[in-house]
């Protein structure tokens, strides 16, 4: 490939990745595109528009093969990981007119499934592990576990929040968060737990450890932004006490929208409430299917 070609190519991939937001979501990404050009390389392909569904099938065929730990065989939700991520470079090529036809449209791995659905606790469960949070009386835990359970944020958003996406207003809180894409969107706390979340920040106060404007407003014991493992650490850790296997940070989220489904909210508030793209996804958390005035957020009756 001409030096002007690589540049304007990797330019491109920059490009893409910057309207990317999770950290996570970054990582997977670079992976996985950068495992598709190196083998676009030795296919002879110098640019996108060149890609052709053969060749993502060849791809894919090679990465089961070899793709996973080691070299070895990769699992189908492996080999599905990277089909999502190709997929959305592509469609985002398509939008932007950067090519003229998306090769992936069509392309399919089937019969992918999670190795375990996501647990989604009762309302009686969902109740008894808040009871456990509430009786270790960590501050930081009470407010964290509190806005996961009533507004069904994922954990990626939850530990992105700074300070001055934070909202305190009459005592009333609004949080700020980013979704998938970059998209914000706005949710209002039910009372109790602005409470919680009110104390969580007086004691970080009166510690000496105010939370600034560009803060990460959950923190560890370190006063660093909370990382994935930890958060998971503080949900098995209540859940456990609460005698209830399986528990996720993500649980927390199926918790939410299984509840909602099961109080008759509508599929497309809840898709707008939780921040799915498509019905399919949010029809996955729905175990059984049975207008609400104000956000959904304010009537999760689940601590």
């Amino acid at each position: 490939m001409e030096e002007t070609k690589k540049i304007s190519e990797l330019e491109i991939f920059r490009r893409f990745l910057r309207q990317k937001h999770n950290e996570h979501t970054i990582k997977a990404l670079r992976i996985d595109l950068n495992q598709f050009g190196e083998f676009l390389s030795q296919e002879g392909i110098r640019h996108f528009k060149d890609v052709k569904k053969g060749h993502l099938k060849t791809f894919l065929a090679q990465a089961k093969k070899k793709g996973g730990m080691s070299g070895g065989e990769a699992s189908k939700k492996t080999v599905a990981r990277k089909l999502a991520s190709i997929r959305d470079f592509f469609q985002w090529l398509s939008e932007e007119s950067i090519i003229p036809i998306n090769p992936t449209l069509g392309v399919k791995i089937r019969n992918v499934r999670p190795t375990r659905e996501t647990t989604a606790l009762s309302q009686e469960e969902a109740k008894r592990f808040f009871n456990e949070v509430l009786n270790g009386k960590n501050k930081m835990h009470i407010a964290l576990i509190s806005v996961l359970l009533t507004t069904g944020v994922r954990q990626g958003e939850i530990a992105n929040i700074k300070g001055s996406e934070i909202s305190f207003t009459n005592g009333k809180i609004i949080i700020k968060i980013k979704r998938k894409g970059g998209a914000e969107y706005f949710l209002p706390l039910r009372d109790d737990v602005a409470r919680y979340v009110h104390e969580y920040r007086n004691l970080q106060r009166k510690k000496g450890n105010r939370i600034g404007q560009k803060d990460y407003f959950f923190q560890s014991i370190f006063c660093k932004k909370i990382s994935p493992k930890g958060m998971g650490s503080i949900v098995k850790k209540y859940a456990s006490l609460a005698s209830i296997p399986n528990v996720t940070t993500h649980s927390l989220r199926a918790t939410f929208i299984t509840y909602l489904f099961e109080q008759g909210h509508d599929l497309y508030q809840i898709m707008t409430e939780v921040g799915h793209k498509q019905p399919s996804t949010t029809i996955h958390y729905h175990k059984r299917r049975a207008g609400f005035e104000n956000s959904l957020c304010l009537v999760a009756d689940l601590l």
